[in-house]
């Protein structure tokens, strides 16, 4: 709690040195389509989607909410589990991630087969030579050399270390898939192909795939369902087809307008300002600071995610109801 002396507020060190880097946000993904997050850099996407998997530690912390995963035979709430719980009855079998950097998952000191072993024998009770028998088996249905398995992770490329690693994220057919920035520092041919095995899986296996990125143009390819986030809240959500051809939120359109397109010679113009500091930011609306129709209400209130249209939702006084 802040503390007044001589008339100065005083913050606590634990509220000075908070970020609130996600705030207020609710989420519905559906069965069988892939949902994208978009939004610039620090906007707290991959943060969302760690409190979606539950893979919540020190310094990240949550305060208040839930996180709701449908097993077929009801829901749980993740965060609702300790990390043992987590790891023994909802990772991999029913919810899977897939970082941005293969190496945060892959133990160095480990062949690829022993990875895959770990999952099998935890969730199929495998002892390890089966284990090792099926990873080899699955490892090829996907595309990759059987002898992968028999590798340790530097002995790879990163392309091949992030196919290893969206196996591993499939292997038990889990229902939500978590996929944050998975093509990263990858060329474009390696990106591509990449993209592809996750397409072509979550078609085959009908499950839902949420995909973090920051390339407004593989969300309009892949996606079903887009949801924007700034500074830390979802500003817009709708299919991505309708927010790409009427987007409503002013922030949502100057992400849209700077892509460039075939024969357009425009020269496209980057969005002024920056992200507001999360420590301490704006009241009303976070995006007021560089919008083009800021108006006092903005300054002061923060607007609802209102439904313009059927399933494309905005959080905009230009839209709200008065």
């Amino acid at each position: 709690m802040d503390r007044v002396y001589g008339g100065y507020e005083v913050k606590t060190y634990e509220e000075q040195f908070y970020v609130d880097a996600v705030s207020g946000v609710t989420l519905e993904a559906y069965e069988n389509e892939v949902l994208g997050i978009a939004g610039e850099s620090g906007c707290g996407k991959s943060t969302l989607l760690k409190i979606i998997y539950g893979y919540v530690k020190p310094p990240l912390t949550v305060r208040s909410g839930r996180v709701l995963v449908d097993t077929g035979k009801g829901s749980i709430d993740v965060l609702s589990m300790d990390l043992e719980e987590r790891r023994s009855r909802i990772w991999w079998r029913y919810i899977s991630y897939i970082p941005q950097n293969a190496m945060n998952v892959l133990n160095p000191t480990s062949r690829i087969r022993d990875h895959f072993a770990e999952v099998l024998r935890l969730h199929q009770g495998l002892d390890r030579e089966e284990a090792y028998r099926v990873a080899a088996e699955y490892v090829t249905q996907l595309g990759l050399p059987r002898d992968v398995v028999n590798a340790f992770p530097h002995q790879l490329s990163g392309g091949m270390r992030q196919r290893v690693v969206i196996a591993l994220a499939l292997i038990m057919k889990p229902r939500v898939v978590l996929a944050d920035e998975p093509t990263t520092a990858l060329d474009v041919v390696v990106q591509r192909g990449i993209l592809q095995t996750l397409i072509e899986r979550q078609r085959e296996l009908r499950n839902t795939l949420i995909l973090v990125t920051h390339d407004m143009g593989v969300h309009a390819m892949l996606t079903d369902r887009i949801a924007i986030m700034y500074a830390g809240k979802i500003v817009e959500i709708g299919r991505t087809e309708e927010v790409f051809e009427k987007p409503l939120h002013p922030y949502t359109r100057m992400l849209i307008e700077s892509l460039p397109r075939l024969g357009d010679k425009r020269v496209r113009k980057g969005l002024a300002g920056q992200p507001p500091d999360l420590r301490s930011p704006p009241p009303g609306c976070r995006f007021h600071p560089r919008c083009p129709y800021t108006t006092d209400r903005c300054r002061r209130e923060e607007p609802p995610l209102v439904e313009v249209e059927k399933g494309h939702w905005v959080a905009c006084w230009l839209y709200a109801k008065k």
